[in-house]
């Protein structure tokens, strides 16, 4: 193996070395020529084969023997010679963690039942790898934050962005699944924040369990929303259920007029309303894709015009909406609990509902 060369890359204690290509394919063509000779094939041949080969695998394949001028013997020994040389391989020609001045071992294998040369090893050592630069303190501008949805009921997001990183830090100081409110604070010690970013790269961090970073959240948009045209909405789910049921003679539907408008929730970056209608101990949802302007609902699809209808004047209910539906476990596809789990979930913003 002499003449192996290494790159190393990285950093004193987390260093890489890597056999160069060159270098790999000169230890390989060394290798080639003993084993075509102790395949019998010509040094004439298996120095133009040699020679021909542009890369390792142009070592192990044949079809680079098919312009050369063979003789019997040569040809009788080709197949061999690949047999031994595709079972030939380096092990440590990459190694990691190092240090300067570290030893690693590579060696050299003929692997096949019986090799044409005894394993060789040779002992490298690790030269040229970088200083880390420690970090003992964190900032909070060392962070930054981002969060989707409304007060309580928002997720939020924390990066990691000082010094070119770009990592998500999130789950050191978010130890809950759960929303996200105004006020909430989160803390995570400086010490975990070093081991979850400690990559051997050109950063040391280094952090105490006594010492911590906390944020307190602040910013959420407002859950709650006045909607000027909430009632007349009701008043057309409820008149259009009534004409529907009567059109059709309908048994066993739900009829809203017969119970009462329990929640209204605007979902999707209020681009979904949902209206849950409570009639004893059943429920009915329905969904509507609508535009928010001016605290006032419009259809979510444009006129051919480019304009909006008001909700109350545009929303269509069919009588299929007004079966109750269940799941494939026989239960209610809406009830109580898929309500309130509903009312409680991300990006929610409430209709106050007088």
């Amino acid at each position: 193996m002499d003449g192996a060369q290494f790159n190393y890359e990285g950093y004193n204690g987390h260093g890489l070395a890597e056999l160069t290509k060159a270098s790999e394919l000169a230890v390989f063509k060394k290798v080639a020529l003993y084993e075509g000779h102790e395949a019998k094939i010509s040094k004439k041949v298996m120095t133009a084969f040699v020679n021909n080969a542009g890369s390792v695998s142009d070592l192990e394949d044949g079809n680079g023997f098919n312009n050369l001028s063979l003789e019997q013997k040569d040809m009788a020994g080709i197949s061999d010679y690949l047999s031994h040389m595709s079972r030939t391989v380096l092990n440590g020609e990459m190694a990691s963690g190092l240090k300067n001045g570290q030893k690693f071992k590579v060696t050299l294998t003929d692997k096949s039942d019986q090799p044409y040369f005894k394993e060789v090893t040779k002992t490298f050592k690790a030269k040229g790898l970088g200083k880390q630069t420690r970090i003992t303190t964190f900032k909070r501008s060392d962070f930054t934050k981002k969060y989707t949805g409304t007060n309580h009921h928002a997720m939020i997001q924390i990066l990691y962005t000082a010094h070119g990183r770009h990592e998500n830090v999130t789950d050191l100081f978010v130890k809950e699944n759960k929303n996200i409110s105004n006020g909430d604070q989160f803390t995570a010690t400086t010490a975990a924040l070093a081991k979850a970013l400690n990559d051997g790269g050109q950063y040391l961090y280094s952090g105490q369990k006594n010492q911590t970073v906390t944020f307190k959240m602040a910013g959420l948009p407002s859950d709650q929303i006045t909607i000027k045209n909430i009632k007349a909405i009701d008043q057309a789910v409820k008149k259009q259920s009534a004409a529907q049921i009567a059109e059709y003679g309908a048994t066993n539907h739900l009829n809203p007029q017969e119970g009462q408008l329990v929640h209204a929730l605007l979902v999707n970056g209020q681009r979904s309303l949902s209206l849950y209608y409570q009639m004893g101990n059943k429920y009915l949802r329905f969904d509507f894709n609508v535009r928010v302007k001016k605290h006032v609902l419009y259809e979510g699809d444009k006129e051919e015009d480019g304009s909006r209808k008001r909700l109350e004047d545009s929303l269509r209910i069919a009588v299929s909406d007004l079966k109750e539906n269940f799941t494939i476990t026989g239960e209610p596809f809406v009830d109580k609990t898929t309500y309130q789990t509903d009312i409680q979930g991300y990006d929610v913003v409430k209709i106050k509902i007088d």
